[in-house]
């Protein structure tokens, strides 16, 4: 009786132990001081070395989290100092500590992981976490229009927080010295490579009806659906929305973040936001800047990526607009396929890429 008595309290004291080793080894990250969307990325990757190594997580207050599930579900950091701290610029970091007792690992922005992305696709329970976490805390019941396919652009254009934009768009700018898309152009494509998209969009689908919504940080949005709906050919099969007064870079920001989650088609900049909303959505096609160039004071995205789901791996294509019509049939069937339109439907007549809507 007393060796068993012994054997079980050896027992209670191994898991007392494990339970304390690991209560003393977390990980969370350091604040990059960006916006929302590089907030999540950097928050992102740090879940998932806690997902990778099973070390216990624990988030930093920033702005916005209050409005997330994140600060329900998650532990906050506790103001308990540990005996030593790690910066974890990739796993290695992790791996050559990960028996050490009484330490605190910190990843940050510029921390290496795997594509998130895919890596969301191939382990389902690591996206339905992020989804969780950065869901709002009560969500604005939204019901998109099942008999449209629905397409959220994100329109970034610095709303005020951002320097100023220098490439053409239908406004002239004061000359400075900075200008944010000069800086990172492919986070501030012009409308127009947006309007081109939505224009191929109408012809890999065969001119379905699609409702197109302009998600932006710019305090004018109206402005942005006058020039969308003037330039966009009338034939086309598409109604385009936005939010029509009290926008800005700081406001709406969580909400308009779920929102453009649940929509069909992703049409997106490298902005950390529109991937955020592509990380936790489900979209079934996405699009994004794969090449520009300048022209004069005109950024020409010429090469775009497409990128479908299917299953848990994610179907990549590069395409430039210049290609002649029959290169785009891969791009076309993928599509189609995609977003369940068949290959037979020819209710409405095939239309031509304008020439127009390519520059």
């Amino acid at each position: 009786m007393k060796m068993r008595m012994g054997a079980t309290n050896s027992f209670i004291l191994l898991i007392f132990f494990h339970t304390y080793i690991n209560a003393r080894r977390a990980i969370t990250y350091k604040l990059n001081g960006g916006r929302l969307g590089d907030t999540i990325m950097n928050c992102a990757k740090c879940k998932f070395y806690s997902y990778i190594y099973n070390i216990p997580f624990f988030y930093r207050h920033f702005k916005y989290a209050d409005q997330l599930q994140l600060s329900i579900f998650e532990n906050k950091l506790p103001t308990t100092k540990y005996k030593k701290r790690v910066h974890v610029s990739s796993s290695k970091d992790i791996t050559l500590h990960k028996k050490e007792p009484d330490i605190l690992f910190e990843s940050h922005y510029y921390s290496k992981t795997e594509n998130l992305y895919d890596f969301c696709r191939s382990h389902t329970s690591f996206k339905a976490t992020l989804k969780k976490m950065f869901s709002p805390k009560n969500p604005q019941e939204k019901k998109l229009d099942r008999n449209y396919i629905t397409v959220a652009l994100h329109i970034r254009k610095g709303g005020g927080f951002d320097l100023p934009l220098y490439s053409t768009q239908s406004y002239n700018l004061p000359k400075r010295k900075k200008y944010a898309d000069r800086v990172w152009p492919d986070k501030f494509p012009p409308e127009q490579y947006f309007i081109n998209l939505l224009i191929l969009l109408s012809y890999l689908t065969d001119n379905q009806p699609i409702y197109a919504y302009l998600f932006t940080d710019d305090p004018n949005p109206s402005r942005l659906l006058e020039h969308f709906n003037k330039v966009i050919p009338p034939n086309l099969n598409i109604i385009i929305d936005c939010r029509r007064n009290h926008n800005n870079f700081n406001t709406n920001v969580v909400e308009d973040l779920y929102y453009m989650s649940l929509f069909d088609v992703l049409i997106r900049s490298e902005s950390n936001f529109a991937k955020s909303a592509q990380l936790i959505g489900e979209h079934k096609v996405v699009f994004r800047p794969a090449h520009f160039y300048w022209q004069g004071n005109a950024l020409v995205i010429d090469k775009v990526q497409l990128l479908v789901p299917i299953n848990k791996r994610i179907q990549r294509l590069t395409f430039s607009y210049y290609e002649e019509e029959n290169n785009f049939c891969l791009i076309k069937k993928l599509v189609k396929e995609a977003l369940d339109i068949p290959e037979e439907d020819q209710s409405t007549s095939v239309i031509d890429v304008p020439n127009s809507a390519l520059i």
